[in-house]
């Protein structure tokens, strides 16, 4: 069953999100909890992030040892073999 979403992701972000420099890393994250296929989790507070698409709030966000991705909502220790919400890690590239 697909979810009807009732707002405007692109508008969310542009309204509630941090201002990003284009020369500097990304602070939107990808969100584990829905896994929506572009960054959605802003800056929410110091340490947390806020899923505009899932309204989840994460404790944490950091990069993926695999992919480099900032992620949302992850265990970082176990990215770089299994991947995350962009990739799927070491994993994905082993021979059967």
């Amino acid at each position: 069953m697909r979810k009807v979403r009732f707002y405007d992701l692109s508008f969310l972000m542009g309204e509630l999100a941090p201002y990003q420099n284009p020369k500097e890393d990304s602070e939107f994250a990808y969100c584990a909890e829905c896994e929506y296929p572009d960054p959605s989790a802003i800056p929410f507070g110091e340490y947390t992030y806020l899923c505009l698409n899932c309204l989840t709030l994460h404790d944490f966000a950091g990069k993926c040892r695999f992919c480099d991705e900032l992620n949302a909502g992850i265990n970082l220790e176990t990215t770089y073999y299994s991947g995350c919400v962009i990739c799927g890690g070491a994993s994905a590239w082993e021979k059967d």
